[in-house]
């Protein structure tokens, strides 16, 4: 049976010299690669994990992560990312969620790990890359076991990959992906790529438990790419990388990165010509955002894309500097449905809205993951006749592409009119002294809800009141104008670089009202 873990076997055979890997100078030809996995899966396997077993491992972006998926992949054993931010108590619930039987960890998270598997008690394997406790063993021996190939038949409908929700309003989910979805979405992202230029390297910083990076790695294995992982936003270093390795695609999360990378001003010191894609969450950009990366990387074509851990990519769109100047409006946009995907645009009677008006998305794909775990309600509630229900709010213009909205939940009902929070953003990051901004709504005696701004200034800049007035005044109607503001060094993001509005929500008494207002 055709499965995922064939990507990586083709690969080494075809292209057994081909560069496959780096991370902080440990390199992998795809040969070396592969050979490493079935290592470390003929290890795991001699150590009794077995086909169908889920498999947890908690590092931050560097080899053994890597290893860690790819061999439970080899045998088919489910590969369960844990957020390296996440503590004991959060750990546990997940290892009952997914029933746990092995985990691999950072010796930096050792005490966490011990914590978690305390309290979940049914553990059969733990394997430190630091000195094991009684019973566990070290992460260095798996790296002894037989190189002889390890891939097990399994079907499509076996599972690959246990992802879990970023939790930015509660606590994660568990989101299954299956042999079909994974070995789908690969061969749709060759196929969303330009085949013109081999091989493909691409770059990330985002944590390998995140969707993200799990993307990039599928795309190059897809490819036969290289895949160049970073642990952390370090101008210097991942300007280097870019030049060393000739890198032609990165993705950063949130866009805002790409101002911290934009203001090191080191990209002047640096080669890099062989950037041909800039990637990043589609309808967060500014215009000023744009502008600062094509001045960076100008030979690079933007793409934006729309997601989510239960839908893979639905949308994207690659455009170029030259389209960005005739069609600046399309900064926000998310793109066009990708291939194999199915979206509608519905409002509450499940109804198909008509172009240009804003509704539910709903989206039907092989991508789609097959369902959360232990959460037979919730599954009930967001799938429908194959249809996953997005709770993102989107519309669609004439020439087919698409734009997000705001998400339900973030929705403001303010004096009877409604009033999505991410217009007013994109509307606000466009200011000059603005860098960042996140708007919630908060309680209001005359409108029951107002619409808050929280706003993070560029560095050395201002804004009054006054000015922030007119400049509402004079880019939104009247009802969508922010009425409350807090000025903040920075609004509160996850890990995975999304905005925690349920944290702004908790300290409504942090927004004052702006003076001047009607």
């Amino acid at each position: 049976m055709y499965q995922f873990g064939h990507y990586l076997i083709r690969n080494a055979s075809i292209y057994p010299d081909r560069l496959a890997f780096s991370c902080y100078g440990k390199e992998y030809t795809w040969c070396e690669l592969n050979r490493e996995t079935n290592r470390v899966a003929n290890s795991l396997k001699a150590l009794g994990v077995r086909s169908g077993d889920r498999v947890a491992y908690m590092f931050r972006n560097c080899t053994e992560t890597v290893l860690c998926f790819l061999a439970t992949q080899k045998i088919g054993a489910t590969a369960v990312a844990i957020n390296t931010h996440f503590l004991a108590g959060e750990i546990s619930r997940i290892m009952d969620v997914t029933d746990c039987k092995v985990v691999l960890f950072d010796a930096d998270f050792s005490k966490t790990i011990h914590d978690a598997a305390q309290l979940y008690g049914k553990l059969q394997l733990v394997i430190t890359t630091g000195e094991p406790a009684p019973g566990e063993r070290r992460f260095s021996e798996l790296l002894t076991g037989s190189a002889e190939e390890a891939q097990v038949d399994l079907s499509e409908d076996d599972e690959s990959v246990i992802i879990l929700t970023s939790g930015t309003t509660g606590t994660s989910k568990a989101a299954v992906r299956t042999q079909k979805m994974m070995r789908e979405y690969g061969q749709m992202l060759a196929i969303e790529n330009d085949n013109s230029h081999r091989p493909e390297v691409a770059l990330t910083h985002c944590p390998f438990f995140h969707t993200a990076c799990l993307s990039i790695l599928v795309k190059m294995l897809a490819l036969c790419g290289t895949f160049v992982l970073v642990n952390k936003v370090n101008p210097d270093f991942i300007f280097e990388q870019i030049q060393t390795y000739h890198v032609t695609q990165m993705l950063v999360v949130p866009p805002l990165i790409y101002m911290r990378l934009y203001d090191s001003g080191l990209w002047r010191q640096y080669d890099v010509a062989s950037l041909r894609e800039a990637q990043f969450t589609g309808g967060k950009c500014s215009e000023d955002y744009v502008r600062k990366i094509c001045e960076m990387f100008p030979n690079a074509s933007l793409r934006a894309s729309y997601g989510s851990t239960e839908t893979c990519a639905p949308c994207s769109m690659v455009i170029s500097q030259e389209e960005l100047l005739a069609h600046p409006e399309r900064i926000t946009s998310v793109g066009h449905i990708n291939a194999n995907c199915e979206l509608r645009i519905v409002d509450r009677q499940m109804r198909d809205v008509p172009v240009g008006e804003v509704g539910e998305a709903l989206v039907r794909s092989p991508m789609l993951f097959r369902g959360y775990l232990k959460n037979d309600e919730l599954n009930q509630r967001v799938f429908s006749d194959g249809w996953f229900h997005t709770e993102d709010l989107m519309r669609r213009d004439a020439n087919g592409y698409y734009y997000l909205v705001d998400r339900v939940k973030d929705m403001i009902k303010t004096g009877g009119e409604n009033v999505y929070a991410q217009e007013v953003e994109d509307i606000l990051r466009n200011h000059p002294a603005i860098s960042d901004c996140a708007v919630i709504g908060v309680p209001d005696v005359r409108f029951e809800e107002a619409v808050a701004a929280a706003i993070v200034l560029k560095a050395g800049m201002t804004l009054s009141d006054e000015e922030l007035v007119r400049y509402c005044r004079e880019t939104l109607p009247s009802y969508k104008k922010p009425r409350y503001v807090a000025y903040m060094d920075e609004v509160p993001h996850n890990v995975t670089g999304k905005v925690q509005k349920s944290i702004l929500r908790e300290h409504p008494e942090q927004f004052r009202p702006i003076a001047g207002l009607n």
